[in-house]
């Protein structure tokens, strides 16, 4: 399985080698044609070689396994989901039911983080991306001046 490399904004990639654990960064500008293919081979100082997948965001995402709910904005449908990742721009859910919602509707998110005080959050949203019953959604308000700030910068 190939190891995943989140690329920053800047086109820099962050490098773990699977064998070692070693990890660095490297400018990765010079492979801006090759991102869509996004397949790299990496070769670590310890001696090992390893497949990467190039992973190019604005910022990276955390895996998460928090339920919670939503509201649709105008027609008020509910139901719950389970949110499967998370970063500083946006989330990413799975819906218990199937839903009626479109590429750019808007939705209230409620949830708790999985953090030592169970923080709740309550986001709106607008829906970006729609795969069956996974929801890719990016958040209104990006200043984050509640616990998923710290959420987001733990390890």
């Amino acid at each position: 399985m190939a190891a995943k490399v989140f690329v920053s904004f800047e086109y820099i990639g962050t490098f773990e080698c699977p064998k070692c654990k070693k990890s660095w960064n490297k400018n990765l500008s010079n492979l801006k044609d090759r991102l869509e293919n996004n397949r790299v081979k990496c070769n670590c100082p310890c001696g090992h070689s390893f497949p990467a997948t190039l992973d190019r965001r604005r910022y990276p995402r955390k895996l998460a396994n928090l339920t919670g709910a939503f509201v649709h904005d105008k027609s008020k449908r509910r139901g719950l989901i389970n949110v499967k990742n998370i970063s500083k721009s946006g989330l990413g859910f799975i819906l218990s039911s199937e839903q009626f919602m479109h590429i750019g509707d808007r939705l209230g998110l409620k949830f708790n983080l999985d953090d030592p005080e169970g923080s709740f959050l309550y986001k709106e949203v607008i829906v970006k991306k729609i795969d069956d019953m996974y929801v890719g959604v990016e958040f209104c308000e990006f200043r984050h001046r509640d616990a998923l700030e710290s959420y987001l910068k733990e390890n």
